[in-house]
């Protein structure tokens, strides 16, 4: 290893907008989908409320789901960028 990879691997990791968003966005999605599987199985009293912030239509109805999707994806997206903004404004907390 080289001098210059062990001084760049000491610094702390750049967190994109663009990469922290597409996190959030995947995360909420898979968490909505578990939560309308977990309705959809019967364990409504687990799930009906966070189903319920994304879509106003029955827990386990086809609509929901899209819907609940959809929006789970764009509030991940808004999510993820705000956490990538913090990240930046707080990075001289950062270990060094």
């Amino acid at each position: 290893m080289t001098a210059s990879q062990t001084a760049s691997s000491s610094r702390p990791m750049r967190l994109g907008g663009l990469h922290a968003a597409a996190i959030g966005a995947a995360t909420f999605v898979v968490v909505y989908m578990l939560c309308w599987i977990g309705a959809a199985l019967g364990w409504s009293f687990a799930s009906h409320l966070y189903l319920s912030l994304f879509a106003t239509a029955s827990d386990t109805s086809l609509s929901a789901l899209i819907s609940g999707l959809c929006l789970s994806f764009g509030f991940g997206a808004l999510v993820g960028a705000l956490v990538a903004i913090f990240h930046a404004l707080f990075g001289f907390l950062a270990p060094r």
